[in-house]
């Protein structure tokens, strides 16, 4: 099995950043430095393979052949017709080649995360050696880090398979790093052994992460102030799994495996039970609170909203602006943004009017102005034509500066705001850091209402809370109307609307209609986009088509990789 076949030098592969990114580990002897046994007695060595395993984290902005994972939905289409995100779009993706195939990928990561759990098991002796009465302040810190990788690589892990189970269903359970017995025997195990895996994973994780990391510890590791004399500062952690993050992913794996695409086109209730539980745990915590503002969540640099439940936090730059700025925004020595990420009409017609009534074209006051009194997420998600941007008026009439008769121009009459940092000059290449959101409490909310509107319907209480409040709590923090219904098909057809609108552009819609199962009737009609026509002093607004597009029922779950199929002999996922 190609993906368990790793020599032992991959621990220093692993850790050549290690070596050559700072003098303090490259005063090694030659001889040395190469040793696996004297790199592993290393603590800070050790420490570096810990970290290692974080690039499994989704990177989110422009992760799908330069585009984002909303341009293979029904929410967005790419400028750019040569990008690979238009394979999901015309269906030329499969076994062979596939734009998002993380096969390989995510079994590095869980191999790493496997080599750290067997090669570090001395650590705490070696610690004690070393520093216990030379330095005991790096002793004691040392101690608490060795104990919390240990729960942050559990977390990676159950990551991983998630990520993986998320995309090919049933899939192989690596137990050891480069086992030779796993090779020989690995076979793919149905989800059932898959969420047990994560689940061991993620609940180890969440005995022993903090709720939160900004908090001060004793050498015995309990909470003391920042005035106590021997303490340390677990701040520099921020940014690290938590408690919290542990249990929502817990909760939002428990909901994948719950979901129709796994249970013969039905919801597992037992599986959705799990996923309201681990859910409540983290409402029950009391640390989280949806923004007041919902636009504020996209600002960059908001690292400690209590919004956030675990996030990517990407370097400092401005590649998301340019890619997606409108096209005449001049970034300078004569060279446009590119406009990438071009939202649908199809998303846009789903945010409801204001006052909760749906938006309908045959209605002369919504079509008049289709921006006018929408629902708030509208205008955070959207660019639209007139709107000012930089000091700009954006123009998307075919003709316009911003229009589609200009090269990279919007294919659909809107550009996207959310996640876009707006102030940035990149004439002067100013940049920002962005945040890219895994979980977040309103995601958090709706699963829980999702899951328990399973069990118990949308009305009756599950673990304390009950799905419609979640659901309005959603709504209501943007002045939405509250939802009131009491059928649970209902509250489904509520539910999924609401996810649409929340969480656009937060690669939820890609994996929602996925695993809803729904893939092929949603994916396969028509994209469309808003002809915008110059009249007077004013604009006519109407939908038109932007693509035709295709895909079939099957393509909900990935294929897996031919290369494979071939080693393993597994049995490909049903239609490729």
């Amino acid at each position: 099995m190609k993906i368990m076949k790793f020599s032992k030098y991959l621990i220093f592969s692993l850790l050549t950043s290690a070596v050559v990114s700072s003098c303090n580990f490259m005063d090694y002897n030659d001889e040395t430095d190469l040793r696996e046994d004297f790199v592993l007695s290393r603590i800070d060595f050790s420490r570096r393979l810990a970290t290692e395993v974080y690039g499994c984290i989704p990177v989110g902005y422009n992760a799908l052949g330069g585009g984002m994972f909303a341009s293979a939905t029904d929410d967005a289409e790419h400028s750019n017709d040569l990008s690979n995100v238009q394979r999901f779009n015309n269906s030329t993706w499969n076994q062979y080649s596939n734009p998002d195939d993380k096969w390989s990928h995510y079994y590095s990561f869980i191999q790493k995360a496997n080599l750290y759990y067997e090669k570090t098991e001395n650590l705490e002796q070696l610690n004690y050696d070393e520093y216990r009465w030379n330095n005991p302040t790096m002793y004691f810190e040392n101690k608490w880090n060795i104990f919390f990788y240990d729960a942050e690589v559990a977390f990676l892990r159950g990551l991983c398979y998630f990520e993986l189970m998320k995309r090919y269903g049933e899939i192989p359970i690596m137990e050891k790093y480069n086992n030779v017995d796993d090779e020989a025997n690995a076979t793919r195990q149905p989800i059932a052994k898959v969420m047990e895996t994560i689940s061991k994973d993620l609940r180890y994780a969440a005995g022993i992460l903090f709720d939160n990391w900004k908090v001060f510890i004793d050498y015995e590791g309990n909470i003391v102030t920042s005035s106590a004399p021997e303490k340390i500062d677990l701040s520099k952690r921020t940014g690290r799994p938590t408690k919290g993050a542990a249990y929502a992913l817990l909760s939002k794996a428990y909901l994948y495996a719950a979901s129709p695409l796994f249970n013969n086109g039905q919801y597992n209730e037992n599986y959705c039970d799990s996923a309201a539980y681990y859910a409540a745990k983290v409402l029950d915590m009391g640390i989280y609170q949806l923004e007041p503002k919902y636009s504020d969540l996209y600002k960059t640099g908001q690292f400690y909203s209590k919004e956030l439940i675990f996030e990517r936090r990407n370097v400092v730059t401005n590649s998301f602006e340019v890619s997606n700025y409108p096209i005449s925004i001049d970034r300078g020595a004569g060279r446009s943004c590119n406009g990438a990420t071009c939202p649908s009409q199809n998303l846009a017609d789903e945010f409801e009017m204001a006052n909760g009534d749906k938006f309908d074209w045959n209605n002369p006051e919504h079509s008049k102005n289709p921006f006018k009194n929408r629902d708030p997420r509208f205008a955070a998600t959207f660019v639209c034509n007139g709107d000012v941007f930089q000091g700009h008026k954006v123009e998307t009439w075919d003709e316009g500066a911003d229009g589609r008769n200009v090269e990279k121009g919007t294919k659909t009459g809107y550009y996207l705001r959310k996640y876009v940092d707006a102030g940035l000059d990149l004439q002067e290449n100013k940049t920002s850091q962005h945040l890219w959101y895994l979980i977040r409490l309103a995601d958090l909310k709706l699963m829980f209402a999702e899951a328990a509107n399973v069990v118990v319907g949308p009305n009756a209480e599950l673990y304390g809370y009950k799905a419609i409040d979640q659901l309005n709590d959603v709504r209501q923090r943007v002045s939405m109307p509250k939802k009131s219904v009491t059928s649970p098909d209902e509250f489904s057809e509520v539910l999924r609307h609401e996810r649409r609108v929340e969480l656009a552009f937060e690669d939820s819609r890609y994996w929602d209609v996925r695993r809803w199962n729904i893939g092929e009737e949603i994916f396969s009609k028509d994209l469309m986009g808003l002809e915008v026509i110059p009249q007077g002093d004013g604009f006519i607004y109407k939908p038109r088509l932007v693509e035709k597009r295709t895909y079939q029922k099957y393509m909900d779950l990935y294929p897996i990789p031919e290369s494979e199929i071939m080693m393993t002999g597994f049995k490909q996922n049903p239609g490729w």
